[in-house]
């Protein structure tokens, strides 16, 4: 299932578990995105092209 970076960070889904994180720009959103993953509890990985 795939879910927007601003919908984890305006809190509209509340992912748990293995999180997928990929960040096709490279700005913060992604990151941003990350942080509040991990302190809901979800193991995250990020994935870039970079």
């Amino acid at each position: 299932m795939v879910h927007g970076t601003w919908d984890v960070l305006v809190g509209t889904r509340r992912l748990q578990g293995h999180v997928m994180v990929y960040d096709d720009h490279g700005g913060d959103q992604a990151l941003d995105a990350v942080e509040a993953l991990v302190r809901a509890g979800a193991t995250v990985e990020i994935v870039t092209p970079e």
